[in-house]
């Protein structure tokens, strides 16, 4: 399937491209950062589903919504607003031009979710994208580098496409989208360095500890060396079946 995401903020426009990537693994995406010649490209390229910023320059949410009611064949296709703005006004006025959904800023991971799913479905997943999204538990310290800055952790689990781990905010953390240099010490297993990966979700937790900390999720990214990908898929490979989440 072919996502369009028509977003001018760079941060959100990444956000919503890494959390749909790790749901959906075999969606294809492209961007528009403001609304000049989108018109033409919606009619050239097929899309599956189109995720619109309201307040896009050079042509709005509402208008491009408008001009699209004027394309029988482009009214087929799902379009998912995204605005700041929380009116009931403006999300009446969205839904009546012909929006499938209307997302409230800042957004939230299981919303924008939720949300595709329910438009699209959930399309069957290919079982090597299931093992190469599985989490497993681990036990282990994680140490993320970041602009000369290190901050320390524990980790909660692991999969080969990334890492969950839990921190302390007053330790200085790095932001969304922040690219940063793994290093992990799962128990009993040799320690890991240099796993280059972006930040792709932070999120507080209502925890025994304190409001202070905090779970962050990193994805390994596209630069990862060939021969440290292996080494980590080896090294969680070696867990046993039964500690996979489910």
């Amino acid at each position: 399937m072919k996502v369009l995401i028509a977003e001018n903020n760079a941060s959100v426009r990444q956000f919503i491209r890494y959390t749909l990537q790790e749901h959906f693994p075999k969606f294809e995406f492209e961007v528009a950062t403001n609304g000049k010649n989108i018109q033409k490209r919606v009619e050239e390229t097929r899309y599956d589903l189109i995720i619109y910023a309201r307040e896009m320059p050079m042509l709005s949410g509402d208008e491009f919504l408008l001009w699209r009611q004027d394309h029988s064949r482009l009214s087929a296709v799902p379009v998912v607003i995204m605005s700041a703005d929380r009116r009931e006004e403006c999300l009446k006025t969205a839904v009546k031009l012909g929006a499938n959904a209307y997302l409230i800023k800042p957004l939230l991971m299981e919303h924008l979710v939720h949300n595709v799913r329910e438009i699209i479905g959930t399309p069957q997943q290919d079982p090597r994208d299931r093992r190469k999204s599985a989490r497993i538990k681990a036990e282990g310290k994680i140490r993320l580098k970041f602009e000369g800055k290190t901050c320390r952790g524990e980790l909660i689990n692991v999969s080969s496409g990334g890492i969950l781990g839990m921190f302390n905010s007053r330790d200085g953390l790095p932001r969304i989208l922040d690219h940063v240099q793994v290093d992990i010490e799962l128990n009993n297993r040799p320690e890991l360095h240099g796993l280059t990966a972006d930040v792709i979700r932070i999120q507080a937790v209502d925890s025994f500890r304190g409001l202070e900390y905090i779970q962050l999720v990193v994805r390994f990214d596209d630069t990862l060396h060939p021969e440290k990908k292996k080494e980590f898929e080896h090294i969680i490979s070696n867990f046993q079946s039964g500690a996979l989440i489910k």
